[in-house]
């Protein structure tokens, strides 16, 4: 189905994402044919990650920042999974949120009673260091949690729902948040200092240092493709065909319910671009 035909399209553009996707970083989604004609940035995704970063210093000292802030998260949980139990997967940048608010509302019956949705949904590898209980119950079944973490580190026997997104879509979210943001400031680094081109070639595409969303699709896809227990969707789905994919959700998440239509309108309406921004 189409769903499928968008995720063999990510994985090949993901696969190219070290030299051919974002060789040439624009804004014009009418030059990406242009992708497909050349790799003038390989040097450049190739070279040591030390030398690239000694000629633009910002890149260095936005690197040093990032590792200090996510070196807190423990990257891998003595976990002991239920069966019922859920996780919701994408890199950083994926719509992991959009997914999270409409799995939530499912298996809540449209709750809101919560001031952020962590409370309700814990990020399994920041749990601890938010000083919650990941064995405890969460006042809802099945239990939920969200995370950005490869197959090979997350608990096997537990249910997943990964979403997958446009490389490209995902680079721009990125490159927003690191490189012209608070987070820049943060970083002690003027927004948009560091440009497009040195992210994408030092960091979010890099060989060694990056390609975080081809190491994502490679790992899940190869692990899972075609189980039961993983559903696997694309932001653009949820986006473009709402109905159909919190559907598709409800079903996976709540097997043994009677999903009625009233619920289904319910989530949708609280996921949409318009509520979550309230």
């Amino acid at each position: 189905g189409d769903g499928n035909a968008r995720l063999v399209l990510f994985a090949f553009i993901a696969l190219f994402l070290t030299g051919v996707v974002y060789l040439n970083v624009d804004h014009r989604r009418s030059q990406s044919t242009s992708l497909l004609q050349g790799n003038p940035l390989q040097s450049i995704s190739e070279t040591p990650v030390k030398k690239l970063r000694e000629v633009d210093l910002q890149l260095e000292k936005l690197q040093q920042f990032n590792n200090a802030a996510f070196h807190q998260f423990a990257p891998v949980i003595p976990f002991e999974a239920q069966r019922s139990d859920v996780f919701l997967v994408g890199v950083m940048g994926s719509g992991i949120t959009l997914l999270t608010q409409i799995a939530h509302g499912l298996r809540s019956g449209g709750n809101m009673d919560f001031e952020d949705l962590n409370e309700v949904v814990p990020w399994f590898h920041a749990a601890l260091l938010c000083g919650q209980d990941l064995d405890g119950a969460q006042g809802f079944q099945p239990r939920l949690y969200k995370t950005h973490q490869l197959y090979e580190k997350l608990p096997e026997d537990a249910k997943f729902i990964v979403l997958f997104r446009d490389p490209e879509d995902i680079f721009w979210t990125r490159y927003r948040r690191y490189c012209n943001s608070s987070w820049t400031r943060y970083a002690e680094i003027r927004p948009g200092e560091i440009s497009p081109e040195v992210y994408a070639a030092g960091m979010f595409a890099h060989m060694q240092a990056g390609n975080e969303v081809w190491r994502f699709i490679k790992s899940w896809w190869s692990c899972c493709a075609g189980q039961e227990r993983v559903l696997f969707m694309t932001y653009e789905d949820l986006v473009q065909r709402p109905a159909e994919q919190i559907h598709r959700i409800a079903r996976f998440i709540l097997p043994h319910h009677r999903i009625t239509e009233e619920l289904l309108k319910v989530v949708q309406n609280q996921s949409s671009k318009s509520f979550m921004q309230e």
